[in-house]
């Protein structure tokens, strides 16, 4: 093989390393952002979650002062 047909083909491996080393980072990026996307996701959630607790405790009480004659 001549010598552009060498440099050819290890312009082409090179490409192809360069690539491969770019899609790797894209990986590792998506994946890094689906999960803090999954974190805050989960962390919402819970938030909700609380405040729905939190909200029925305090109608739960007032039906029961309510119902004992007490307004508080």
């Amino acid at each position: 093989m001549n010598f552009a047909g060498k440099w050819m083909e290890l312009e082409n491996i090179t490409l192809s390393e360069v690539t491969q080393t770019q899609k790797d980072r894209h990986g590792m990026y998506s994946l890094r952002m689906s999960t803090f996307s999954d974190i805050v996701q989960d962390n919402h959630a819970k938030i909700h979650r609380l405040k729905e607790a939190k909200t029925r405790g305090h109608k739960r009480k007032m039906l029961d002062s309510h119902s004992e004659g007490k307004i508080k």
